[in-house]
């Protein structure tokens, strides 16, 4: 397993664990094993693309408030963004249910009451 493999990531658990990745992201950056390619957004999740010597893409989200971020190659991005795209849906449609559900009670008790 290369030294880029070593660093992927799903999430990064803390600040302080993405400032390590970033240290160690710069060793390589600036080694020239990972070059810069561009910046993407797919469904409103923004990346930063990179490529190893062997033309593999990885893909960088940075931490932003409740967003942890992730250190994947491209492929693997994609699909986990999907997949969190589709939790998201899933748990906004479960608050809303559950939302409804307490005012549907609200009226009912103040009807009988």
């Amino acid at each position: 397993m290369n030294e880029i493999e070593v660093l992927k990531t799903k999430k990064f658990d803390s600040e302080n664990q993405f400032r390590e990745f970033e240290k160690k992201l710069d060793d390589l950056i600036y080694s020239k094993k990972l070059i810069y390619v561009d910046k993407e957004t797919f469904r409103d999740i923004s990346f930063i693309k990179y490529k190893d010597s062997k033309n593999s893409i990885y893909c960088l989200s940075q931490t932003d408030l409740y967003w942890r971020g992730f250190f994947l190659d491209y492929e693997t991005s994609i699909r986990f963004i999907k997949n969190f795209k589709k939790l998201e849906k899933r748990n906004s449609f479960g608050c809303i249910t559950f939302i409804l559900l307490i005012l549907l009670i609200g009226v009912i008790s103040i009807i009988f009451t």
